[in-house]
């Protein structure tokens, strides 16, 4: 019964019904695929066989690829990157980056010359020195919580280098000043004023006041072609039709938008921005504070020059710190330009005369330091000034300033402080670094009476520990509970 029984086959009835009637079908599929040619794997050997040191890489690759057409696309897209990445490294087209990166392994200590002003090194303790042979002492007006905290900043962070400077919006007498390179902290008065940090974006006031001199508006509209802090010639080109994005002066100069002031600036032309420079101190010296002038050209060749000028995009306006700081005064108080004042008053001095020498100094010196140097009549209208403080003020509200000011003051001490300032960074060559601005004012909003100008310069070199306006937003921060506290107690 079972004798017939045999294991089953796995292969389908059909499978092997189909193999055993159509057998020259299953051949000939055999047969082709025997005749194909299986490619050659090409090894490492022979990839270094054929490419020898002495023949080009070109000739090489060709001979490789025509021993095996399947590799054909890779080789010839490899070799096409090769070719042009050396043509690039020979164009120098990588020089930029190179020479930014080799500056920063090999650049010198931030360490600048002093200037001859060595009888201002004791900052903030009192200094003596002789007047028409009267021995006489120099007395500072100084904020000791506002100094401690700027020497407390310095000494934290460790910038490479930096300057603080903070004086009263309406007297101008310094209230703090602090300074600091590779080497620790040092005298401020030889940093602060030296010229030779480009403005930066601080260049778009001397833009801003031109248009607002020039019946423009907080919420007029210009063009904005291409990213914001991007400067091309296509960008500064007017638009010929009427569909094109726009954007206010105001959030221009809050966000720092490169290109919107490029074409303002070629509206305004260069005798209008040179005018407006010169007239809030730019060329111009002022002893004995500041013996160097900040530089703003007079001319430019073309009109992507003067795009770069009105933008600030450009190494061609210098800038020193204690300039900035008497901008940062003259839009947040009363327009007028006025070197600040370092010492409040000097008394002479009865006694022997000292051990050590003191300096020589003249009567104008020393007035210089007591009464500075101080426009007779405001330099910008009382419509310019307020709108300008507009501009300002949308920098710390919602511009480049916003997220520090938020993140240290708090919305309640915003609340009760008014608030206005311009950031801007560049990279400097003197030293090599970023220089990293922060010029500005504050006020209380119960007391108008009350507050500050704050001018803040760094150079970050191979790090950025703390932005510019994060150190003024401190600064401010710790005035505004002392002084918003004491207003609130009294009476």
């Amino acid at each position: 019964m079972f004798q017939d029984y045999a294991p089953r086959n796995r292969k389908s009835p059909q499978k092997e019904s189909y193999s055993e009637k159509k057998p020259e079908i299953k051949l000939y599929k055999q047969n082709t695929r025997a005749l194909k040619p299986k490619p050659q794997a090409i090894k490492l050997k022979q990839v270094k066989n054929a490419l020898p040191i002495k023949k080009p890489h070109t000739e090489s690759l060709r001979e490789l690829m025509q021993g095996n057409k399947r590799h054909l696309p890779f080789l010839s897209l490899t070799a096409l990157i090769g070719l042009l990445t050396g043509w690039a490294w020979q164009a120098n087209i990588f020089s930029f980056t190179l020479s930014t990166l080799d500056s920063a392994d090999t650049a010198p200590p931030a360490v600048i010359e002093e200037l001859p002003l060595e009888i201002l090194s004791n900052y903030p303790l009192p200094e003596t020195l002789s007047v028409n042979n009267q021995l006489n002492a120099l007395h500072y007006q100084v904020s000791e919580p506002l100094q401690k905290k700027a020497l407390g900043i310095l000494d934290q962070y460790q910038p490479y280098l930096a300057v603080i400077l903070v004086s009263d919006l309406y007297t101008g007498h310094f209230l703090a000043a602090a300074a600091r390179d590779s080497n620790g902290l040092r005298p401020f008065l030889p940093l602060a004023a030296e010229p030779r940090f480009p403005a930066a974006s601080l260049a778009k006031i001397i833009t801003s006041i031109s248009a607002l001199e020039n019946a423009y508006t907080p919420d007029q509209k210009i063009p904005q072609l291409g990213a914001h802090h991007t400067l091309y010639k296509n960008q500064i080109r007017e638009p010929q039709n009427s569909k094109f994005p726009t954007v206010s002066l105001r959030m221009a100069f809050a966000k720092s938008i490169n290109p919107a002031f490029g074409i303002l600036g070629n509206r305004l032309r260069m005798p209008q921005l040179y005018a407006t420079a010169n007239k809030v101190g730019w060329n111009k010296t002022s002893l004995p504070l500041l013996p160097k002038a900040s530089y703003y050209p007079q001319d430019a060749e073309n009109n992507f020059l003067i795009a770069e000028l009105s933008s600030g995009f450009t190494r061609n306006i210098s800038l020193s710190t204690l300039h900035a700081l008497t901008l940062a005064k003259c839009i947040g108080s009363d327009g007028i330009w006025s070197m600040p004042g370092l010492v409040r008053d000097i008394q002479p001095v009865s006694g022997p005369p000292p051990e050590k020498s003191f300096p020589q100094a003249s009567d104008a010196w020393v007035q210089g330091l007591v009464n500075p140097e101080s426009s007779d009549k405001p330099v910008l209208s009382n419509t310019v000034q307020k709108n300008l403080q507009i501009l300002f003020q949308e920098t710390v509200n919602s511009g480049t300033a916003a997220r520090f000011f938020r993140r240290n003051l708090g919305k309640a001490l915003l609340a009760e402080i008014e608030a206005g300032g311009k950031t801007g960074s560049l990279d400097g060559t003197s030293p090599p670094g970023r220089c990293d601005w922060y010029i500005g004012y504050a006020r209380l909003k119960n007391q108008p009476q009350e507050g500050l100008a704050l001018a803040v310069l760094q150079v970050h070199h191979k790090s950025m520990n703390l932005r510019s306006a994060e150190m003024a937003a401190l600064l401010i921060k710790d005035w505004g509970k002392v002084k918003v506290a004491s207003t609130l107690d009294m009476p």
